[in-house]
């Protein structure tokens, strides 16, 4: 973490390991179930980078990340794949079901009186699909908001009460498709979602 003068703070983090039997977790069979499989040897490595400032009641972050997750010859529930499969995994490396080349979120923060108030997002490439996992689903976009405050409430003491708006333009996107080594089912992200919490702090 480097300090880039009063106001701005960035960092850069990065990541190489080179794995045995690593594990891995497949969806499988007309019930879905989930069920665990190792590749005999994986690669995982990328960057992350991640830039913050403040000034006063506000403030902001922007983080995006690159990745790759590769495996190669599974040696454990065999039984789960089509032979097919498993001979051409045998023979080369293959992005796993969870990897998405880029992912970048952000946010601002900005604080009146007792009142706090944020906006944030998160974007990707979107995750693996097709045979041996060798396309991707497209590239997605969400925003969420809050308003967070502290009040008096009588003889309750201190309240806090937070609302949170999850996805606030109801994007419709695609997770996963039902294809890929071990991905059984489709799968949707959260639709929007308004959620309204209180919370109070007792003494012991």
């Amino acid at each position: 973490m480097t300090h880039l003068g009063p106001q701005w703070t960035l960092g850069v983090d990065t990541d190489f390991r080179r794995v045995t039997d690593l594990a891995d977790e497949g969806q499988f069979g007309p019930a879905v179930l989930f069920a665990p499989f190792n590749y005999a040897d994986g690669r995982i490595y990328g960057v992350e980078t991640t830039l913050a400032w403040r000034s006063g009641a506000t403030s902001a972050y922007l983080s995006s990340a690159w990745g790759r997750a590769l495996g190669t010859d599974i040696v454990t529930g065999q039984y789960n794949f089509a032979p097919s499969e498993l001979a051409a995994i045998a023979h080369q490396w293959i992005p796993l079901d969870h990897d998405q080349r880029v992912t970048v979120s952000g946010g601002v923060t900005h604080s009146v009186a007792e009142t706090v108030l944020s906006l944030d997002f998160l974007a990707g490439t979107g995750l693996r699909s097709g045979p041996l996992n060798s396309d991707h689903l497209p590239g997605y976009m969400t925003f969420n908001v809050a308003v967070h405050r502290k009040v008096m409430l009588g003889a309750l003491g201190e309240v806090e009460w937070s609302l949170s708006l999850v996805n606030l333009l109801d994007r419709v996107y695609e997770i996963r498709d039902g294809t890929g080594v071990g991905v059984g089912a489709p799968q949707w992200g959260q639709r929007r979602g308004d959620y309204l919490s209180f919370s109070r702090a007792f003494g012991a």
